[in-house]
């Protein structure tokens, strides 16, 4: 799993370290015929959330 803060801006002097997101993911990966997999969730601090399955190896 992952636990991350941070934030994007678009000037330097806009940086907060206040103004940053809390986000968290959980995942498993294995070994499958189609190639490795990799199978998670994740979501940040207000609640809005993402699953995901990566199939294969990148390239």
């Amino acid at each position: 799993g992952t636990l991350e803060y941070g934030n994007a801006w678009e000037r330097r002097e806009d940086m907060a370290f206040d103004d940053g997101i809390l986000n968290a993911s959980v995942y498993t990966g294995f070994d499958s015929w189609l190639g490795p997999m990799l199978f998670g969730i994740g979501w940040r601090e207000d609640g809005d959330g993402v699953v995901f399955l990566e199939i294969g190896k990148p390239f």
